[in-house]
């Protein structure tokens, strides 16, 4: 009976035992994350916003449920990711090159503030970023290898930037990044051929940046490509037609104010897109409901600003 007994108790300590590493970190998770950062000096340098449960931190517009100013120590608890917005005066100072420890941060908001090649030192303080917005900065092709060493990226927004096509090499290393925006860029000329080694790639955006029908060409060692946006880029034709049906799982591509005529959309119906956008496009009314007839279920979008509208409002900003 004694023996009995010991059996009995030994098994249930070691339910307990057993059970108990599933219950601390239910607690865990139920108290949040505790995240503490010594930001240099003591001036304020933006702030830290920890974002709402619904949104996604590859948004491109973040909704936040507190934000939290950026200055001296700064101790918290989060229960979603957590997003550094510095301000004009931080990055320009260079303060944020100083070392320290921004590991418990997600992501860096960066979008027009005076970013430029130099100052992407300060990326060293930020291992674990996920979502980086560079967008409407200085950041040309020399401060890409800073960009690359941030190997858990999956969200990277560098639209409006310096960046041409001969740097893409130096992000092949960021096998986790989905989404890439380099829209109003100088890629025009270049190869996009090094987008192939980024593996979970599913989403690019190169608006206005002077394609061609070879540059297409070049994108299709990107197996997983779901998302395509090439707008406002006058060199891509009907050539890129034939290059674009072999992107198997494409679902939404935007082909707005190319030179993509009404024939070469028709190929497009056995895709089956999701979506598809044309707008601006030069084409009679009775083209278009034709078209959006013939390429049913895909939702078909167009319209937009008037056609006197110049084209130079659209014009990249370097």
């Amino acid at each position: 009976m004694v023996g009995r007994l010991a059996a009995i108790t030994c098994a249930t300590a070691f339910c307990i035992l057993a059970a108990y590493p599933a219950a601390a970190q239910a607690t865990k998770e139920a108290n949040g994350r505790q995240i503490a950062i010594d930001f240099p000096g003591q001036d304020r340098l933006g702030e830290l916003w920890e974002l709402s449960p619904n949104s996604s931190i590859g948004a491109k517009s973040l909704k936040t449920v507190r934000g939290v100013e950026a200055r001296g120590r700064v101790r918290l608890t989060v229960h979603n990711p957590v997003v550094f917005a510095p301000n004009y005066k931080a990055v320009e100072s260079g303060i944020l090159s100083q070392a320290f420890d921004g590991g418990a941060i997600d992501g860096l908001q960066a979008r027009k503030l005076p970013f430029d090649d130099k100052r992407l030192a300060c990326l060293k303080n930020f291992p674990n970023l996920q979502r980086l917005d560079l967008g409407a900065s200085d950041v040309s092709d020399k401060g890409l290898p800073l960009v690359g060493a941030l190997k858990k990226m999956v969200f990277l927004f560098m639209s409006r930037s310096l960046v041409t096509a001969a740097g893409l090499p130096h992000l092949t290393g960021l096998n986790h990044l989905t989404t890439l925006h380099l829209s109003y860029t100088p890629l025009g000329g270049g190869s996009l051929a090094a987008l192939a080694s980024l593996p979970a790639l599913v989403e690019v955006e190169l608006d206005r940046c002077q394609l061609t029908d070879s540059q297409i060409n070049s994108l299709l060692g990107v197996k997983h490509l779901r998302i395509l946006k090439v707008s406002f880029n006058k060199g891509i034709t009907d050539v890129s037609i034939g290059h674009i049906l072999k992107f198997k799982e494409l679902q939404k591509l935007d082909l707005t104010d190319t030179s993509v005529s009404i024939g070469g959309l028709k190929r497009l119906k056995q895709m089956r897109l999701q979506r598809l956008d044309i707008r601006f496009f030069r084409y009679a009314d009775g083209e278009i409901a034709e078209l959006r007839e013939y390429l049913r279920p895909t939702e078909l979008v167009n319209g937009g600003v008037s056609k006197k509208v110049p084209s130079e409002l659209f014009a990249p900003l370097h």
